[in-house]
C-alpha cells in the first residue's frame, strides 16, 4: 500500500486533510491512478478516505461511522464545502 503523509486543516467543526506525497499535493496515487475522497470499510466501521482504483483505500480522513449513510453524508457535506 503507498505510503502518503496527510497534513488536517480545520474547516468548520471538522477536519480535513490536505493528502500529500513528499510535501506535495497528491493527485494520483504512486501507482499513477488518480485519488479521489470515497467511502470505505474496515473492522471499525465506515470512513471517508483517500482511495485509488488499483490500490483500494490510501488514507482515513474521517472518524469512523455507523453507517454508509452516515459517511456519505460526511462526504456529502466536505464536497459542500469546495
Amino acid at each position: 500500500m503507498p505510503t502518503h503523509a496527510r497534513h488536517k486543516a480545520s474547516i468548520g467543526n471538522s477536519e480535513v486533510a490536505q493528502n500529500t506525497i513528499l510535501g506535495k499535493d497528491a493527485s494520483e496515487c504512486e501507482c499513477g491512478n488518480p485519488l479521489g475522497l470515497g467511502i470505505a470499510q474496515s473492522f471499525a466501521g465506515w470512513y471517508v478516505g483517500w482511495t485509488c482504483d488499483q490500490c483500494g483505500p490510501v488514507s482515513r480522513e474521517s472518524r469512523y461511522f455507523l453507517s454508509w449513510g452516515d459517511a456519505k453524508v460526511y462526504l456529502n457535506d466536505l464536497n459542500d464545502l469546495d
